[in-house]
C-alpha cells in the first residue's frame, strides 16, 4: 500500500496535477502509515518544494499536525501527534531552523493521538492546545494552557473537557459571537460534544444546540456558508453514515446537509468522507467546499444563497483514491487557490485542474483504483 500526495493546481479552477509526494504531515485518519514531511517553497520558473529538515521529520507515526506561534516570536511552530507508544512532538521555529521541544515542555503524550489544534480559550494572547486521544488508549482528552513563559499546564479536567472517546476532529470557534473561542470535538464512536467558553469554565451544549451528530464523525470544518455572520458546521462522516451540514440559526443548528443535496446519500458501507478544506476557489465570493473520502471526493461550488453543487467530476477533483487530508493555497501566487490532496492507494492515478475563464471546466478524469485492504480509519 502506497502512501501518495496529490497537489492539484487551479489553472481558472479546473485542476491538474502538478506532482506526486511522499505523503506529507498525516491526518487524522491516516493511523501512523506515514513519515512526517515539511518542505518550503522555491520560487522559480517552475515552482517546486524541497524538504526542510528530512532527518529531524523523519520520525513515522504521524497523525494529526497543527501550527501556531505559541511564543509569539513572529515564528509558525509545529505541533504533531503520533501514534501510540511515540511521544507527541512540538517543532520549535527558531528562525526557520526547527528544534524539537514537545519533551521539554513536557507535551510528549504517549497516547494514541488523533486529533489537535491550538486557540486562546482565555484571551490571554497566547496560543493554548487542545489534544485528543482514542477511547481504546483510555486517556482523557487534554486542554494545555500557555503560560506565556514557555509552560504549558493541563486544565481539561478543572475546565469540564477532559472527555475520552475516538476523537477525530478538534475545532476552536466562536460560534454564538459573544468573543470568546468555543471547543467543538468530533468522535468516531459518540454524538459530537460542543463546548461553550463562560470565561472561566466550558459547558457542555451540543446537544440543545442539536449538533451532537451521532454518526461517525472523523472531520468536521466550520465556515459561514449562507453569508450570515454566523459559522455553520459541515461533519464528514465514516461507514458509508451520511455528511451533515448544520446550519447556524443563532439559537440552534439544524442539518440541511440532506436538503442541499450534500449528504452522500446512498453511498455504500465502504465509502465516507474524511479531510475537509474551504476555499473561494473561483473568486466568486462564496466559500466553496472540498470533502476528500473513501469511494468519492466531492467539490462543492457554493452556488450562493445557501446552495450548492457538487462539481468534482467537471473540475477532475472527484478521486477514485482513498483520500484523506486536504488543503488550499495559492502556491504559485496567480491569484487562485490550488488543492492538495493526501491519500493512500494500491496504484497510481490523478486528475488535474486547467479552468479557462468563461469556459465550462474541462478535465482529465481520475481513473477508480484498487480497494486497499484497511479495516477502518
Amino acid at each position: 500500500m502506497a502512501d501518495h500526495t496529490i497537489f492539484v493546481e487551479n489553472r481558472r479552477n479546473v485542476f491538474s496535477e502538478r506532482r506526486r509526494l511522499r505523503s506529507g504531515c498525516a491526518c487524522n485518519e491516516n493511523e501512523g502509515k506515514s513519515n512526517v514531511h515539511v518542505w518550503t517553497f522555491k520560487e522559480s520558473l517552475l515552482p517546486h518544494f524541497e524538504p526542510v529538515q528530512p532527518e529531524l521529520f523523519a520520525a513515522a507515526g504521524g497523525q494529526p499536525n497543527c501550527w501556531a506561534d505559541f511564543d509569539n516570536d513572529g515564528d509558525l511552530v509545529l505541533f504533531v501527534g503520533f501514534k501510540a507508544d511515540l511521544p507527541n512532538r512540538l517543532y520549535r521555529n527558531d528562525g526557520g531552523t526547527f528544534v524539537e521541544v514537545g519533551a521539554n515542555l513536557k507535551i510528549d503524550d504517549l497516547p494514541d493521538t488523533r486529533a489537535a489544534a491550538w486557540g486562546d480559550f482565555n484571551a490571554d494572547g497566547n496560543f493554548d492546545l487542545y489534544v485528543g486521544f482514542t477511547r481504546k488508549s483510555g486517556a482523557a482528552n487534554k486542554l494545555y494552557r500557555n503560560d506565556g513563559h514557555g509552560k504549558f499546564v493541563d486544565v481539561a479536567k478543572d475546565l469540564g473537557v477532559d472527555v475520552k472517546g475516538e476523537t477525530r476532529q478538534v475545532s476552536w470557534v466562536d460560534f454564538d459571537n459573544d468573543g470568546r473561542v468555543d471547543l467543538f470535538v468530533a468522535f468516531r464512536d459518540a454524538p459530537n460534544m460542543l463546548f461553550h467558553n463562560e470565561g472561566n469554565r466550558f459547558v457542555a451544549v451540543a446537544k440543545d444546540m442539536g449538533v451532537d451528530d451521532p454518526r461517525k464523525t472523523v472531520g468536521a470544518v466550520w465556515f459561514d456558508y449562507n453569508q450570515d455572520d454566523r459559522l455553520d458546521v459541515f461533519t464528514a462522516n465514516q461507514d458509508g453514515t451520511l455528511n451533515g451540514l448544520y446550519r447556524n440559526d443563532a439559537n440552534r443548528f439544524v442539518d440541511v446537509a440532506h436538503e442541499l443535496g450534500i449528504d452522500a446519500f446512498g453511498r455504500p458501507s465502504t465509502s465516507g468522507s474524511n479531510g475537509l478544506s474551504v476555499a473561494e476557489f473561483d473568486n466568486d465570493g462564496n466559500l466553496d467546499l472540498f470533502v476528500a473520502g473513501y469511494g468519492a471526493n466531492f467539490l462543492f461550488h457554493n452556488d450562493g444563497g445557501g446552495k450548492f453543487t457538487n462539481v468534482a467530476e467537471s473540475r477532475g477533483v472527484a478521486g477514485g483514491i482513498k483520500a484523506t487530508p486536504s488543503a488550499w493555497g495559492d502556491y504559485d501566487n496567480d491569484g487562485r487557490v490550488d488543492l492538495y490532496v493526501s491519500a493512500y492507494n494500491c496504484g497510481g492515478s490523478s486528475s488535474r485542474n486547467n479552468n479557462r475563464a468563461g469556459c465550462r471546466c474541462g478535465s482529465t478524469r481520475a481513473s477508480v483504483l484498487p480497494v486497499c485492504e484497511k479495516k477502518s480509519c
